[in-house]
C-alpha cells in the first residue's frame, strides 16, 4: 500500500463529483502534518509534528471514521525516535520513522522501537513495505532492505559520489523495483538485491530534480519530474522511453511554479493527484487528472484551490476516487496547521472546522478582557495555540464543568484556536480574535 510521500479509471461524470466534494477537516492537532497514509477509506494515519530541523516534537495519529475524529497514538518524548514517513503493509503491520524507526503489528494502536543504530542510515526520507517482513527504508543517498520485519537490514543501493544526488521515490511490483534519483532511474528484477541504471539525467539535456513513479505493471509506468516540467513513458519496462515536456503544478492563468517538494499518488493508470509547494515563495496547490498525466486540474476555486489556506505537504488514497491531502502551515493563512483535506464521501460537511456543540462570547473580545466558554458536555481541558501551533495557554478543569470564564490578559491581540476537550474525550475547535 505504497503512497508517494505524499491524498487521488475513473469516468468524468465521477471525477467531475469527486472535485465537488473536498472538505477541509481539522486534525485537533495543530501541527504540521508531514505525511498520510491511507489503510482503507475510513483508517488514515498522519505523521505531525513541528517543522524544525530537529523535530522536537512529533506524533502519530489515527482516524477510523474517515477524518472526523483523530486519536494520538504516539508521541515522541525525550530518547524516543521522530517520525515523519509512515507505511503500512497491511491492516495490522506498519512502520514510521526519520530519526530512528517505529514499528506496529495492532494497527497502529500501539508502536515498539526499532534499533536500527548499528547501521547509521541517517535520517530515514521513505519506507517501502513489499509486505509485512520484507520492506525498504532509505536516507538521501543509500537504500537498506529488510526480510525480518525490520530486525535486521543489508545495504542494496548507494548513489554515486560524489553528485548532487539523493533518492526521490522507490516502487515495486511483485519482483520488478523502480527507484528515482535526482540524477538517475534504477531497476530491479530480484526484490531489490541489485539495481541497474536505467536513465540518466544527460538524456534531459540538463540537471533534473527527482522524479516521483508510477507504474500500472512491470513494463509500463511514466516516472513524472515536476520541478522540471518532464513526462516519462515507457512501455517495456525503460529498455526504451519517450521523454515530454510537460507541466503539472500549473494554475488556471497559466502560470506554473517549480515546487521544491511535490508528491503524485494514482488511483488507477488514469486518475491521479499531485500536491506540492514551492518553500521560498509558499506557492502551492493540488491538482488531478484523469487521463494519466497528460493533463491537470486545480483542485478548488480561486487562484491556489484549495492551496489558499495551507501549503499542501503529501498525498495518499484508496479505492477508486477516495484521497487524504496533509498539510503544512502557510503564512498569513486564518487556519493553523493541522488540517487535512479529502474528497472522501464517508464525512459529512457539517463535520467540517469547527464544532457547533461550544460557544464562545465575546468573539471578538479585548485581548486584556474575558471569554465565557459554554459547551454541550463537561469539559476535561482547554488549549489555545496561536497561528503557528504554538501552544500558549492550557486550562486543567477538575469539575466537569459546562461553562467556563477565560482571562484574556496575557494574550496579545491576534488570532489564535481554542481546543476545547471533553470528558468523553470529544475535540472541539474554535477561532478567537482578540484586538
Amino acid at each position: 500500500m505504497k503512497k508517494t510521500y505524499f491524498l487521488l479509471t475513473l469516468l468524468a461524470s465521477l471525477f467531475v463529483s469527486a472535485q465537488a466534494q473536498w472538505q477541509m477537516l481539522n486534525t485537533g492537532f495543530p501541527f504540521y502534518l508531514f505525511d498520510v497514509e491511507c489503510v482503507d477509506q475510513n483508517t488514515v494515519f498522519l505523521t505531525s509534528g513541528q517543522n524544525t530541523a530537529f523535530l522536537t516534537s512529533s506524533s502519530i495519529l489515527k482516524t477510523t471514521d474517515g477524518g472526523k475524529t483523530w486519536v494520538r497514538k504516539y508521541e515522541k518524548h525525550e530518547g524516543d525516535p521522530s517520525v515523519r514517513c509512515i507505511e503500512f503493509a497491511d491492516s495490522n503491520v506498519g512502520y514510521a520513522g526519520w530519526e530512528g524507526l517505529l514499528k506496529t503489528t495492532d494497527g497502529g494502536e500501539t508502536w515498539v522501537e526499532l534499533d536500527i543504530s548499528t547501521y547509521a542510515m541517517g535520517s530515514l526520507q521513505d519506507i517501502y513495505a513489499i509486505d509485512a517482513d520484507t520492506l525498504f527504508v532509505h536516507s538521501l543517498i543509500k537504500l537498506y532492505k529488510s526480510t525480518d520485519g525490520g530486525q535486521s537490514w543489508t545495504e542494496k543501493l548507494s548513489l554515486p559520489q560524489p553528485a548532487r544526488d539523493e533518492i526521490t521515490d522507490i516502487f515495486f511490483i511483485d519482483n520488478v523495483g523502480y527507484l528515482a534519483s535526482e540524477q538517475y532511474i534504477f531497476k530491479s528484477v530480484d526484490y531489490g538485491e541489485t539495481w541497474e541504471i536505467k536513465v540518466t539525467s544527460s538524456d534531459f539535456g540538463e540537471y533534473i530534480y527527482g522524479s516521483k513513479l508510477y507504474f500500472q505493471d512491470t513494463e509500463n509506468g511514466k516516472a513524472f519530474y515536476g520541478r522540471n516540467g518532464y513526462l516519462l513513458k515507457t512501455t517495456d519496462g525503460l529498455e526504451s522511453y519517450e521523454i515530454i515536456r510537460h507541466e503539472i503544478f500549473c494554475y488556471e492563468d497559466g502560470f506554473c511554479f517549480p515546487p521544491s517538494r511535490y508528491e503524485i499518488k494514482f488511483l488507477s493508470p488514469q486518475y491521479g493527484c499531485a500536491v506540492g509547494y514551492d518553500a521560498m515563495s509558499e506557492m502551492t496547490g493540488a491538482f488531478t487528472t484523469e487521463d494519466g498525466g497528460s493533463t491537470w486540474q486545480l483542485v478548488g476555486d480561486g487562484y491556489e484551490g484549495i492551496g489558499e489556506n495551507h501549503l499542501m505537504s503529501a498525498v495518499d488514497g484508496t479505492g477508486e476516487s477516495t484521497f487524504f491531502i496533509a498539510t503544512g502551515y502557510k503564512s498569513g493563512s486564518v487556519y493553523p496547521a493541522g488540517f487535512i483535506y479529502t474528497n472522501s464521501t464517508t464525512v459529512g460537511m457539517e463535520e467540517q472546522l469547527t464544532v457547533q456543540d461550544i460557544r464562545l462570547h465575546p468573539n471578538p473580545a479585548k485581548s486584556d478582557g474575558q471569554l465565557t466558554l459554554a459547551c454541550g458536555e463537561p469539559l476535561k481541558n482547554i488549549a489555545i495555540y496561536d497561528l503557528r501551533g504554538a501552544l500558549v495557554k492550557t486550562i486543567e478543569i477538575a469539575d466537569q464543568t459546562l461553562h467556563l470564564t477565560l482571562d484574556t490578559a496575557k494574550l496579545r491581540s491576534g488570532i489564535y484556536i481554542l481546543q476545547a476537550q471533553t470528558t468523553k474525550n470529544q475535540i472541539y475547535h474554535e477561532k478567537i480574535i482578540l484586538y
